[in-house]
């Protein structure tokens, strides 16, 4: 009986394992898709040049581009475009609660230079992508609240002639991830608890939300 219900477990932590993959199959060929815009490379080649009225109108191009798409996935919370010296130069994000795309304002772009997302991910080579540890999103150097769990896929904008231009990174909402453990757990005939624990022992998912990333949340 103990083989019986340790193997039926296992079965279902494999199956889980797969879905949760399964909700980031696309995210690759997203973020290529977006790189490669033609739109994207010209506004930042134009910028480079100095070039500001032929660069603007790209970048509105850029923009409303990247608006469409975040505003029907609907799972990738922002999307940036980061300059080679790791400074923001666009940031959309897409509110879940309110269903509403909001672009952040020029004096809210902040240096990312520092950041692993930018400073490994501008070393790779075309088409290569980092992705981030599970965490909680920092705005300002502080964790936002509410808290936002992330995922961070992050590639190198690279133009034709292989030289490169910025990075690109998508932010991914965690909860996507979250909701599906808990879908899965409310669905056991068994009342199974699950629980998902970073390399450090911390619950970054727990059937008591308030014990969800503590460690962190209790970081000032």
């Amino acid at each position: 009986y103990i083989n019986s219900a340790y193997d039926e477990n296992l079965n279902r932590v494999k199956s889980l394992a797969v879905e949760l993959e399964n909700k980031l199959s696309a995210t690759p060929s997203d973020i290529l898709y977006q790189t490669n815009l033609y739109a994207l490379k010209q506004f930042l080649i134009w910028k480079d040049l100095g070039e500001h009225y032929k660069s603007d109108m790209w970048k509105k191009v850029c923009i409303d581009a990247l608006q469409d798409f975040m505003f029907t996935k609907k799972i990738y919370y922002k999307g940036r475009i980061i300059g080679n010296d790791g400074k923001e130069i666009i940031n959309i994000f897409f509110d879940r609660k309110s269903d509403k795309i909001h672009i952040s304002p020029e004096n809210k772009l902040q240096d990312r230079s520092y950041k692993n997302y930018f400073k490994d991910a501008i070393t790779l080579n075309k088409d290569a992508f980092l992705v981030s540890d599970f965490n909680l999103n920092r705005e300002f150097g502080q964790i936002e609240k509410p808290i936002v769990p992330a995922v961070r896929f992050s590639t190198p904008i690279v133009d034709s002639d292989g030289y490169k231009r910025g990075v690109f990174v998508a932010t991914i909402y965690g909860d996507i991830f979250l909701d599906t453990i808990t879908q899965n757990m409310q669905k056991s005939e068994h009342n199974l608890d699950y629980f998902l624990v970073d390399e450090e022992g911390e619950f970054l998912y727990h059937k008591d939300e308030e014990r969800r990333w503590a460690d962190r949340k209790s970081v000032v």
